[in-house]
């Protein structure tokens, strides 16, 4: 006799067998699964061994409603957007004031070099401390120092020069670039050169009337500062002398560096040469603090 093979009961009766799983909510997030209030389809074996006993879901009853709010995977999606974009922006700022405490500390580092390789203070002229910054300060350390010195200035420059006659505006001798610079260093304790200045005048170079002037300051590697410059009638003629005039316009050339061992003649001896009467602010506040 023939034996017959056993047909498998599915091909018997015609019927696939319905499926075992059941939904649950989940009370819990679980990696792969689902998320806390999301409905998932779990096999009973698996709820009743893992996710019950740990109370990480509950069996959804008909007719009752859910134990927690129930959420969907797009709701979930979204939540987890919003977390995930809030979570960089944290980090963001972070990084933001990281690098911006960085850039404050090098800024105090720079400034504390500065302090050791010249004299800030406007009213007197520089010394051993200038002597260091010209003879061993790294190429760029003087335009810095320089160009920090002239941010403190006044937004306008007050100087009283002599004129031709009491009722003429032309002056008798015209105020150059040369005459500026002279006096800058000297208030500012570091050499300033012509070349770094240039008038808003035909000439660029010279003023040779009373009144409101622009001035130029471009220091090489730093930005430039424009200056207010007041010119004034002076009566005072005597204190004038050409031979210092002529010897401040054979100053040393832009290539050339200055003797670190010339001391700048002082600010009261210079004003009683050339006849400059400076209203500075700065230099006043600057002798205030050091009567302290």
């Amino acid at each position: 006799m023939l034996a017959l093979k056993r047909a498998p009961a599915r091909a018997l009766n015609g019927k696939r067998f319905a499926s075992t799983k059941i939904p649950v909510q989940l009370l819990k997030d679980f990696p792969g699964l689902g998320y806390r209030g999301e409905i998932v389809h779990v096999k009973p074996g698996r709820m009743r061994n893992e996710l019950h006993v740990n109370n990480g879901a509950a069996y959804l009853v008909k007719g009752a409603a859910p134990r927690i709010p129930v959420v969907s995977r797009e709701e979930i999606d979204a939540r987890r957007a919003k977390e995930e974009e809030s979570k960089k922006t944290k980090e963001k700022k972070i990084q933001e004031q990281l690098a911006k405490e960085k850039q404050e500390r090098e800024l105090q580092q720079r400034q504390k070099r500065v302090s050791h390789m010249t004299n800030l203070l406007f009213n007197k002229p520089a010394e051993s401390s200038g002597e260091k910054a010209t003879a061993g300060a790294a190429p760029g350390a003087d335009a810095y120092v320089l160009s920090s010195a002239m941010s403190s200035l006044p937004k306008t420059l007050h100087i009283k020069w002599t004129t031709a006659g009491e009722s003429d505006s032309a002056l008798d001798i015209e105020l150059s670039t040369v005459d500026i610079a002279n006096h800058l260093s000297i208030l500012l304790g570091h050499q300033v050169k012509p070349s770094y200045l240039k008038f808003n005048t035909e000439s660029g170079n010279t003023i040779d009337k009373v009144g409101s002037y622009q001035l130029s300051v471009l220091v090489p590697g730093s930005s430039e500062k424009v200056l207010n410059i007041a010119v004034s009638k002076s009566k005072d003629r005597t204190g004038y002398d050409p031979k210092v005039r002529a010897a401040a316009q054979q100053q040393p050339s832009e290539e050339s560096t200055p003797s670190p061992k010339e001391k700048p003649a002082s600010s009261e001896s210079t004003n009683k040469q050339t006849g400059f009467a400076w209203e500075n602010q700065v230099i006043t506040d600057m002798e205030e603090r050091l009567k302290r």
